[in-house]
């Protein structure tokens, strides 16, 4: 029985040794990797949710357009003169502050 004990005293005081360390990187994790992300989502998913016409936004894609219509989950985008595309809203991934959209040459 004595051989038993001392057994189950060694596999526990290893799980001690091994907990912390552990304990330690998934907080490490969770502050450097998730935190952020959840941050970075809540913040571009309320961007999404405050769309207007008239915002100069950015794709997913990379495609820079205005915003000339918003219709739920749709959002119409001009790229250029004459040109119209739909997108979804979750595509939109920014918002440019500050310019304005551009002026058309003669």
């Amino acid at each position: 029985m004595n051989l038993a004990q001392a057994a189950a005293q060694s596999q526990g005081s290893s799980w001690l040794q091994i907990a912390p360390p552990l304990l330690v990187m998934a907080v490490i994790f969770y502050f450097l990797l998730i935190l952020p992300e959840r941050r970075r989502r809540k913040e571009t998913q309320q961007m999404q949710e405050t769309l207007k016409t008239g915002d100069r936004v950015v794709t997913s894609m990379g495609l820079v357009g205005t915003v000339v219509k918003i219709d739920r989950n749709l959002v119409q985008l001009r790229l250029a003169e004459k040109v119209k595309v739909d997108f979804t809203r979750s595509s939109i991934v920014s918002r440019q502050e500050g310019e304005s959209a551009p002026s058309a040459e003669t």
